[in-house]
């Protein structure tokens, strides 16, 4: 799991950091109810939520259906990629429905080759990137992780994965990395260790 921090900067989320993703959205949401009534209310949706997009565009009328939903941390695959840029260009990946697959577009009232994707809206002031280093193996019917290899930088830009991109300003976009959640083990156990950024020095 990484988190990275915008460039415009927000002490008062310095150091928060948590172990495991699939505790989240309950860390979330006690912290939430904890912060009621607090400086600190409404803190972890104005931090950590953004927006996806899934969509389908007819490509006869372009008509362009969306559904847009709200998310804490966006999933990247590490199978079969060598890095973050090349995960980010696979979640952007647009499939063509066509042949049997064709999408029934209710204005041309009749199945037509489409386009189909998910794109990010918007993009939280901390980002939350897990990895996706657990599979299932088929063969062996056994769970398995991914010990591939994974390069990623000390900075994100975001611009090339973000709609909409022009009507953000530098310091919106560019994205400094500031903690990195490690898990050591196999797909059965293991545990988790922390790399923290320290922000005050």
């Amino acid at each position: 799991v990484f988190f990275f921090s915008s460039r415009r900067r927000h002490t008062r989320c310095s150091g928060v950091s948590w172990a495991r993703r699939c505790v989240q959205e309950t860390v979330f949401d006690v912290l939430e109810r904890a912060y009621q009534g607090t400086e600190y209310s409404g803190a972890i949706p104005e931090f950590f939520k953004g927006s996806l997009v899934n969509y389908v565009n007819c490509l006869s009328c372009n008509l362009m259906r969306e559904r847009e939903e709200p998310y804490f941390d966006l999933i990247m695959q590490v199978k079969g990629f060598s890095n973050l840029f090349e995960s980010f260009l696979n979640l952007n990946f647009v499939e063509t429905l066509e042949g049997n697959n064709q999408y029934f577009c209710e204005i041309c009232n009749t199945k037509v080759n489409a386009h189909k994707g998910v794109k990010v809206r918007k993009f939280p002031k901390v980002l939350t990137l897990s990895l996706s280093r657990f599979d299932y193996d088929w063969e062996t019917l056994q769970r398995v992780k991914v010990n591939d290899h994974f390069q990623f930088g000390l900075e994100l830009d975001t611009t090339p994965f973000v709609e909409d991109a022009e009507s953000l300003k530098e310091d919106e976009r560019i994205y400094e990395l500031f903690s990195v959640i490690i898990h050591a083990g196999s797909a059965h156990g293991g545990h988790y260790h922390t790399y923290i950024r320290d922000t005050l020095n």
